[in-house]
Protein backbone atom coordinates (compact mmCIF):
# COMPACT_ATOMS: atom_id res chain seq x y z
CA UNK A 1 0.00 0.00 0.00
CA UNK A 2 2.67 2.32 1.03
CA UNK A 3 4.42 1.91 -2.52
CA UNK A 4 1.36 2.85 -4.33
CA UNK A 5 0.63 6.42 -2.60
CA UNK A 6 4.56 6.88 -3.37
CA UNK A 7 4.62 5.93 -6.50
CA UNK A 8 1.24 8.28 -6.98
CA UNK A 9 3.00 10.99 -5.01
CA UNK A 10 6.42 10.55 -7.34
CA UNK A 11 4.11 10.52 -10.60
CA UNK A 12 2.06 13.62 -9.24
CA UNK A 13 5.68 15.38 -9.15
CA UNK A 14 6.56 14.36 -12.44
CA UNK A 15 3.71 15.62 -13.91
CA UNK A 16 3.63 18.73 -12.10
CA UNK A 17 7.07 19.56 -13.32
CA UNK A 18 6.30 18.68 -16.90
CA UNK A 19 2.90 21.24 -16.69
CA UNK A 20 5.56 24.12 -14.68
CA UNK A 21 7.90 23.40 -18.21
CA UNK A 22 4.92 23.48 -20.71
CA UNK A 23 3.62 26.63 -19.36
CA UNK A 24 6.60 28.62 -18.82
CA UNK A 25 6.92 27.75 -22.43
CA UNK A 26 3.80 28.53 -23.54
CA UNK A 27 4.36 31.90 -21.58
CA UNK A 28 7.66 32.85 -23.60
CA UNK A 29 6.27 31.86 -26.99
CA UNK A 30 3.42 34.70 -26.45
CA UNK A 31 5.99 37.55 -24.85
CA UNK A 32 7.90 36.61 -28.19
CA UNK A 33 4.76 37.28 -30.37
CA UNK A 34 3.58 40.01 -28.40
CA UNK A 35 7.15 41.65 -29.17
CA UNK A 36 7.23 40.78 -32.60
CA UNK A 37 3.61 42.08 -32.78
CA UNK A 38 4.57 45.47 -31.30
CA UNK A 39 7.84 45.62 -33.81
CA UNK A 40 5.58 44.64 -36.59
CA UNK A 41 3.05 47.68 -35.23
CA UNK A 42 6.30 50.06 -35.26
CA UNK A 43 7.29 49.62 -39.05
CA UNK A 44 4.28 49.22 -40.66
CA UNK A 45 3.73 53.04 -39.21
CA UNK A 46 7.04 53.90 -40.48
CA UNK A 47 6.48 52.63 -43.94
CA UNK A 48 3.25 54.11 -44.06
CA UNK A 49 4.78 57.59 -43.16
CA UNK A 50 7.17 57.52 -45.22
CA UNK A 51 5.18 56.06 -48.44
CA UNK A 52 2.90 59.70 -47.62
CA UNK A 53 5.62 61.68 -47.20
CA UNK A 54 7.61 60.39 -50.62
CA UNK A 55 3.71 60.65 -52.25
CA UNK A 56 3.24 64.19 -50.96
CA UNK A 57 6.99 65.07 -52.48
CA UNK A 58 6.15 63.60 -55.69
CA UNK A 59 2.72 65.35 -55.79
CA UNK A 60 4.42 68.88 -55.30
CA UNK A 61 7.09 67.47 -58.23
CA UNK A 62 4.96 66.93 -60.64
CA UNK A 63 2.71 69.98 -60.09
CA UNK A 64 5.69 72.12 -60.69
Amino acid sequence: MFLLVAGGIFAGFFLLAIEIAFKRRKDKREKDIEISRGALIHWRKKIEVDFLFLSLCYNQYLNH
